[in-house]
């Protein structure tokens, strides 16, 4: 149940029918007799094999058929605990796994299970009180409103509402789970630089060399309400490919990270002349919120924004190096992603199968197909593999 890696105490989880006459074989309490563990209880002793002490453990007992071993944080001595577990035919599964099957032991909705896991994967606090909002109240609520029979809202107003809930939820997601952002452009253009001024630190290689970066480097950075991991990229440039192998491989990636990224930052020249861009590049731009950033505007300007076509989305004139107008970019890319003003309180999904579910509904005829697919957020099972 706790991380991997070495830490002070490991806990490890033993759940089923069949867990309390497991836990009276391999766990000898501290002096004589035998623990006898009811619901709320603790007890001092080792986990035996063949007699023999592995680590001294503190067990205590959760709930019914529910224990917990808690040993010290060498991973050998977990690896050991769940050797031994295996040896006696448990089967080993994931935290996840092992919460959602206690939790629907005692009953509780799907909706409210993935809330608590989504909760373990929060990233900020933010993102928690969206997701504590939705299990009683946001979505919930508004789910129960729809699948209510002696309601008086049409099909078409459920449609319109769940279409509208799709919006909102992609704004929820980057508030709850992080977001990515990626630099790219023409070679040389202060990417690099860029992205050290929006980290505020140097994390990325700067020389006033074309091609510096030849590979891709993220870093996470704080934005008020928003976590945004930021990716610094090889610059686009069809020449590179056929240089070496490296080279192709690299902007092959970098094509490959547009197409996951919730925001890109077009990052230009403002003191040389209009660059080309790469028609591949421009092609990634399509569909995508996009910010372009004309830097090294502390130098005698060459490129305006009057220059740029308006499908360039917004256009900023900054010096990252000068470090000027880069909150101004911050406050941007909050704004492009539609970070400010967003009601915390509203209902949304907040997991991909939630979102996958609430999709379908405008596509349903009936109010028997809508219920179906409401009944089946609230409560199909989960696929936790």
């Amino acid at each position: 149940m706790t991380g991997k890696g070495t830490s002070a105490i490991a806990t490890v989880q033993v759940f089923g029918p069949s867990a309390p006459g497991l836990i009276a074989r391999i766990f000898k309490p501290l002096g004589l007799g035998h623990a006898s563990l009811g619901p709320g209880r603790i007890c001092l002793g080792s986990i035996v094999r063949n007699g023999v002490p592995i680590d001294q453990v503190i067990l205590g007992c959760e709930g019914p058929d529910l224990y917990a071993l808690h040993c010290h944080g060498n991973p050998l001595i977990v690896k050991k605990t769940m050797e031994l577990l295996g040896q006696h035919q448990v089967k080993l599964i994931s935290a996840a796994q092992m919460n959602y099957q206690v939790w629907r032991a005692q009953g509780l909705s799907s909706l409210v299970i993935e809330g608590r896991l989504a909760l373990l994967r929060a990233r900020t606090l933010e993102g928690t009180r969206i997701i504590l909002r939705q299990m009683s109240e946001g979505l919930a609520r508004t789910l129960c409103a729809w699948q209510d029979e002696k309601s008086p809202m049409s099909i078409e107003t459920i449609q319109a509402q769940a279409r509208s809930m799709l919006e909102r939820t992609e704004i929820a997601r980057r508030i709850i789970y992080s977001c990515q952002a990626v630099l790219v452009g023409p070679p040389n253009t202060g990417k690099s630089t860029l992205f050290n001024a929006l980290v505020g630190q140097a994390r990325a290689v700067v020389a006033d060399v074309e091609g510096t970066t030849r590979d891709w480097i993220e870093a996470s950075c704080r934005l008020e309400s928003l976590d945004l991991t930021l990716i610094d990229t090889a610059g686009l440039d069809q020449r590179l490919v056929a240089l070496s192998d490296v080279d192709r491989a690299s902007q092959h990636r970098t094509v490959e990270i547009l197409t996951q990224a919730d925001l890109i930052i077009l990052v230009l020249d403002a003191s040389a002349c209009p660059q080309d861009i790469e028609p591949a590049l421009l092609q990634q731009l399509q569909g995508k919120p996009v910010i372009t950033v004309l830097n090294k505007a502390d130098l005698s300007p060459a490129l305006k924004p009057t220059d740029l076509p308006r499908t360039m989305g917004s256009i900023l004139e900054i010096s990252a190096l000068q470090a000027i107008g880069i909150d101004t970019l911050k406050q941007e890319i909050r704004q492009v992603l539609g970070i400010p003003g967003f009601d915390l309180e509203t209902a949304v999904c907040f997991t991909e199968r939630q979102r996958d579910l609430l999709a379908e509904l405008p596509t349903c005829c009936t109010r028997k197909q809508i219920r179906h697919h409401i009944n089946a957020i609230l409560n199909a099972p989960l696929n936790l593999a």
